[in-house]
């Protein structure tokens, strides 16, 4: 009887230590779970910061394209398309459901995973591989979507990258919460009743919603988003330095006595070119950049109806192709049935119908290719307004800004395109003209794709008649920046 107490005692122990040993080892398996998904995930995010959106090649974004000098308007030249509207059966259109199905199982299992999490830790690590999985779904359609292939447009990269990147932002920081204890954290002096795993899950499913309900898709609408962001800067730029304009002229007031008054800090922000208003040289120069940031937002609508335009005769093009094709499949059919593969007048007819098929293609092609280019040009106005509002606050620089030499850099400068804000008008204005040539002379499409006349983009008479009064306006808003620059310049020297 002793010996069977023993026995059962020395059970009971071994049971202990095994029960021991299991309890501590489980938090180490769960941290490699959550850790190892953090890895993984930061690798994806990495993977997917380097793409580069703006070429058509595979490999990541280098350092030394930021060193390479600015090119020309004549040199722009935008990514070959593949569709406008319609992504009916596409391999884009796959990317995109793919997208929406990696969003939609993160926003499930983010879920799932922060309340298993909370109640036990080894039981929510498990659900990191389907976040990893939906992850990795998501980062694959944006890679599928920078795939050469594909033919997208730079904008249509950008914003699957970006919206990408979002979710698999927020889902590291969800699983971090978890392996550093924040979300387990019991103390509610420093976690507010212990919710930050509520918080971390909501911004998944912040960023997920957004990725599902407003990610543009397709080219044509993300060209349309980023002329419509564009178009909002300039609402922006040109009321913040409309208000600066409104405010009318700072009053200098000149020093009474002997000028031995001990300046404060009011004194210093009244002084001439430091406070928040223009001076009297200045007030012509910045009423005359805001004019010319709207002349800029006036071009930018330009381009979004002149794409509508091009498009809608693409969209006539892509019709009759698919028409044709599916005639000469008819004939096709239709002769094999009578005639056998025998028939060499009726191959001699297919060859003609080959060319003919080709020359729609090319032809559709090339109007994408104009869009492309377009909106290429587009970009440069669009950055060239923040650009130009950097350069507007006063006081106005009036001194070279193009001068290497450290002497002659404070010397005031006798052309008004040398200043900061002049050079910045000056690129301004190239650009903008440099849009209205391409939309309003026919020789830019040619200029594309030489030997193919006859691509049919026929702009509106609305798109002809604002491009020509656009044009009036700039040469009078930029006249108007010039005399100001002149009128500051011969009064500084």
């Amino acid at each position: 009887m002793t010996k069977k107490k023993s026995t059962s005692s020395n059970n009971k122990k071994k049971t202990k230590k095994t029960m021991t040993k299991t309890v501590t080892n489980t938090p180490n398996t769960t941290v490699d779970l959550n850790t190892s998904t953090i890895e993984a995930l930061t690798r994806l995010d990495k993977a997917l910061c380097e793409l580069d959106s703006t070429t058509n090649t595979t490999t990541t974004t280098t350092t030394s394209s930021s060193s390479s000098p600015e090119p020309s308007n004549d040199d722009v030249v935008g990514l070959p398309l593949g569709h406008w509207r319609d992504l009916t059966g596409s391999e884009v259109e796959t990317a995109y459901k793919m997208m929406d199905d990696g969003a939609e199982l993160v926003k499930a299992s983010s879920t799932k995973y922060t309340l298993l999490g909370k109640i036990d830790l080894e039981d929510g690590s498990k659900l990191t591989e389907e976040l990893r999985k939906g992850c990795e779904l998501i980062a694959t359609s944006t890679f599928l979507l920078h795939q050469p292939l594909l033919l997208c447009s730079r904008p249509t990269r950008h914003y699957a990258k970006q919206y990408a990147r979002a979710i698999i932002a927020t889902v590291r920081q969800l699983v971090q919460s978890f392996a550093h204890g924040d979300a387990t954290d019991n103390n509610t002096t420093t976690n507010n009743n212990n919710n930050v795993g509520a918080v971390k899950t909501g911004a998944v499913w912040s960023a997920c919603d957004a990725l599902l309900g407003k990610l543009p898709r397709g080219n044509r609408g993300c060209m349309r988003r980023e002329l419509f962001t564009w178009v909002g800067d300039c609402n922006e730029t040109m009321g913040e330095f409309q208000e600066l304009v409104d405010l009318g002229v700072v009053v200098v007031e000149e020093e009474d006595g002997d000028g031995e008054e001990e300046d404060g800090w009011d004194t210093f922000c009244e002084n001439k070119g430091t406070g928040d208003s223009y001076i009297a040289l200045e007030l012509p120069i910045s009423t005359a950049s805001v004019a010319l940031i709207r002349c800029s937002r006036g071009v930018l609508n330009l381009v979004l109806k002149a794409c509508e335009c091009a498009g809608a005769v693409s969209i006539m093009v892509e019709g009759e192709l698919t028409k044709r094709r599916r005639q000469q499949q008819q004939n096709i059919t239709t002769t094999t049935e009578q005639h056998g593969d025998t028939d060499t007048s009726a191959k001699g007819g297919e060859e003609e119908e080959d060319i003919s098929l080709l020359a729609l293609e090319q032809r559709r092609d090339l109007i994408w290719q104009w869009i492309s280019t377009l909106h290429e040009m587009a970009q440069r106005v669009g950055e060239g307004v923040t650009d130009l509002g950097m350069a507007m606050y006063p006081p106005i620089d009036l001194h070279r800004s193009c001068n290497n030499d450290a002497a002659t850099k404070t010397t005031i400068t006798t052309a008004w395109d040398d200043t900061t804000l002049g050079n910045e008008v000056s690129q301004q204005r190239d650009c903008l003209i440099a849009i209205l040539k391409y939309v309003m002379e026919d020789e830019s499409i040619s200029r594309l794709l030489p030997g193919i006349g006859g691509s049919g983009i026929h702009m509106s008479e609305e798109v002809m008649e604002m491009g020509s009064k656009l044009r009036s306006a700039i040469d009078v808003r930029v006249g108007e920046i010039e005399l100001g620059f002149g009128a500051a310049l011969l009064e500084e020297r």
